[in-house]
């Protein structure tokens, strides 16, 4: 699964919850 944040790409696995990858996603945006 690969979640695209402006030019960043996360790769991450199908085993990683959606609440998880939220807060991340907010971590990098706010960074």
């Amino acid at each position: 699964v690969e979640i695209i944040i402006g030019n960043i790409v996360v790769r991450v696995g199908r085993h990683v919850d959606e609440a998880h990858m939220l807060r991340v996603i907010r971590a990098v945006r706010s960074a």
